[in-house]
């Protein structure tokens, strides 16, 4: 029989919260549904619990790896695997909102045009102690937007259509070792919409141990290379080495040519232009658009700070000018979301 949800859980040694993660899907208010865990060649405390949980409850399945293959790979593997109409991601180290399966299926049954649906996010410690929270809902048009600048979701949250990856033979992009989800989400818009509920459905726990943490670096590398590939693609007509330096200075701050903090303020409106030239958009579309651009920019902008470059603050002044009450909004905003 069909599960109506396939929940994909992919872990390696996650013992210390992986309890808490499988207690929120047990909490959940939709009961149609598996667990697929892939057990990525675990050799702490992991195996022995999943296999309790597995006794336990009949809809979780255990598939354990012979070797170590990493996140990306083991994802693919759960693809292969995976039984439900749709598939949702959780991290062995998240936690699902009691509500989270039951919304998002229901949104997908009510939209067929759409491939994916995520949520906003509360972002906690390895406590359990709420650090900050997401943003608010995210439509089409400003998702598909996002989508080439940064990940317009939290990997966790996301609930994938699988009739979409069956019929067209869909993985994760195994040369991505991290930030996979990001390039998985713009492949995934070439078959319908996307979009992100304002109901914050996922708590994600920061910890070292995450992987996050543990190869930021690759990470970082990884999501600046995927998103300079996507805005080449929509923007040919623009200079490859402008798009590769906004990119950068999203991701990391870093400002490759000092002292083109103008230029780098022109390259993100000429492409917000471009974009909103190719498609449709409503009035509110446009003004969550231009929000998006300034948000993505000022958050540029924190990170140049904290990596010691006070000469990054004349963005902020080019946005000031630019577009002064949406650049107060969004600061307000992304101090607000940082207390």
């Amino acid at each position: 029989m069909t599960p109506r949800v396939t929940v994909l859980m992919a872990v390696f040694n996650g013992e210390p919260h992986l309890g808490a993660a499988l207690s929120s899907l047990a909490a959940q208010t939709v009961s149609d549904y598996e667990l697929l865990v892939i057990d990525d060649g675990s050799f702490d405390g992991t195996p022995a619990l999943l296999a309790s949980a597995a006794a336990a409850d009949p809809r979780i399945r255990v598939v354990r790896n012979t070797q170590n293959l990493g996140l990306t790979k083991s994802l693919n593997v759960g693809l292969a695997l995976a039984r439900g109409t749709y598939l949702a991601r959780l991290d062995a180290d998240d936690e699902a909102a009691p509500r989270r399966l039951q919304l998002q299926a229901d949104f997908l049954d009510a939209h067929p045009g759409h491939v994916l649906v995520g949520a906003c996010e509360t972002v906690i410690a390895a406590d359990g102690k709420q650090l900050r929270v997401g943003r608010g809902g995210l439509g089409p048009v400003p998702f598909r937007y996002l989508s080439r600048m940064s990940p317009a979701i939290a990997h966790s949250s996301a609930m994938v259509r699988m009739s979409t990856i069956r019929e067209n033979a869909l993985t994760y992009d195994e040369a991505c070792r991290t930030a996979q989800d990001f390039a998985f989400w713009q492949t995934l818009q070439s078959y319908g919409d996307a979009e992100r509920l304002p109901q914050q459905l996922i708590s994600l726990r920061e910890h070292g141990g995450s992987i996050s943490r543990r190869l930021a670096g690759e990470q970082q590398q990884t999501a600046i290379n995927i998103s300079i590939g996507a805005l080449s693609r929509d923007n040919a007509h623009v200079d490859p080495a402008r798009l590769a330096e906004l990119a950068t200075f999203l991701f990391t701050g870093e400002v490759l040519k000092r002292g083109r903090y103008a230029r780098l303020v022109k390259t993100a409106l000429e492409i917000e232009a471009n974009f909103l030239t190719q498609h449709r958009s409503e009035r509110s579309e446009r003004a969550a658009i231009r929000g998006l651009t300034v948000n993505l920019l000022l958050k540029g902008l924190v990170a140049a700070s904290s990596r010691g470059n006070s000469k990054a603050c004349l963005i902020g002044i080019h946005l000031c000018l630019r577009r002064p009450l949406i650049t107060l909004v969004e600061g307000l905003a992304i101090m607000a979301r940082r207390l």
